[in-house]
């Protein structure tokens, strides 16, 4: 039987490196996932992604295990970049 990862959602959001990060808002209503996120040293487990919602506005969410976690979503009037988006996820742990 393989080793269960034991990364929390703390080591994830602190190794994020937003110079590193690619993906894109379009199509809009759509969630796509985030590259270059680190998700590897998690073995998977955390991921993110983002969508352009119909309603104007940028969502990002943080996913363990094909659950979004709701405590880490965060929304945006204009896109933010990458940049923001590690900065307030820091901000939350």
């Amino acid at each position: 039987m393989g080793k269960k990862n034991k990364a929390s959602v703390k080591d994830y959001i602190e190794n994020l490196d937003a110079d590193s990060m690619t993906g894109n808002w379009s199509p809009q209503g759509t969630w796509h996932r985030i590259h270059g996120d680190c998700k590897s040293s998690t073995g998977g487990v955390f991921h993110l992604e983002t969508m352009a919602a119909s309603d104007g506005t940028f969502k990002v969410k943080l996913v363990k295990d094909k659950s979004s976690l709701l405590e880490y979503g965060l929304e945006y009037s204009s896109e933010p970049s990458f940049s923001t988006i590690v900065s307030d996820l820091k901000a939350k742990i």
